[in-house]
C-alpha cells in the first residue's frame, strides 16, 4: 500500500508540474501581448488592418501551441514572442512611413457606395 502512495505523488507531482508550466507560459505570453500593445501604441486588440489580424492569428498561434507542449522550454518561447514582437513592429512601421508598403499589406480601399450611388459590381476588382 505504501508503495502505491510513492508511485501516486510521483504522478500528482508531474501534473502539478506541468500545470505551473502552462500558467508560467501563459502569464509570459501575456505580458508580452500588453508590452507589444503599449510599445507599439495600440489601445486595444480588436484588428484595424489586415496586418493585425494576421498577426492575433500568429500570436494565437504561437501561445496556444506552445502553452500545451513540454517539449518547448520557457527561453525558446521567449525568443519566438521577442521575433513576432519585431516583425510586428518592423511591419507596423514600415506600413506607416510607406504608403506602397501600406497599399502591399492593407490592399486598397473599395468603396461600395460613391457620390451617393452604389458601384457596380462588375467594376469591383476582387
Amino acid at each position: 500500500m505504501n508503495r502505491n502512495k510513492k508511485y501516486k505523488r510521483k504522478e500528482d507531482d508531474v501534473i502539478l508540474d506541468f500545470i505551473i508550466l502552462v500558467a508560467i507560459k501563459l502569464t509570459i505570453g501575456f505580458i508580452a501581448l500588453v508590452l507589444f500593445m503599449n510599445l507599439n501604441g495600440r489601445s486595444q486588440l480588436a484588428p484595424t488592418s489586415t496586418e493585425d489580424q494576421i498577426g492575433n492569428y500568429v500570436l494565437g498561434g504561437i501561445i496556444g501551441g506552445v502553452i500545451y507542449s513540454p517539449n518547448i522550454s520557457i527561453i525558446q518561447f521567449l525568443i519566438v514572442l521577442l521575433i513576432w514582437g519585431l516583425l510586428m513592429t518592423v511591419t507596423d512601421f514600415l506600413k506607416n512611413t510607406n504608403k506602397s508598403v501600406k497599399k502591399m499589406i492593407d490592399g486598397q480601399v473599395v468603396y461600395l457606395i460613391k457620390k451617393l450611388l452604389w458601384n457596380q459590381m462588375d467594376n469591383l476588382s476582387l
